[in-house]
């Protein structure tokens, strides 16, 4: 069986895990943390993550309604 395209040397477990993505052809990708979905700049510009007052706990931040609609914006 020849190797999927930019597969590494060797039989790794990062390895068989592209390959086996790569055979049921699945999208695979980064697994974000709070940490990376707050100071991603995609997440920023969609502005995903929100800040809202709350009663008792002042500021927090939240994920925003999606998906948006262009013509809602203004609403």
């Amino acid at each position: 069986m020849k190797d999927p395209p930019n597969s590494n040397a060797g039989i790794t477990l990062l390895r068989c895990s592209r390959l086996s993505a790569w055979l049921v052809k699945i999208a695979a990708g980064r697994v974000y943390t709070a940490k990376d979905m707050l100071e991603d700049p995609h997440f920023k510009e969609r502005e995903a993550i929100i800040e809202r007052e709350t009663e008792g706990r002042g500021k927090m931040k939240m994920q925003n309604a999606f998906p948006r609609f262009r013509a809602a914006q203004n609403m």
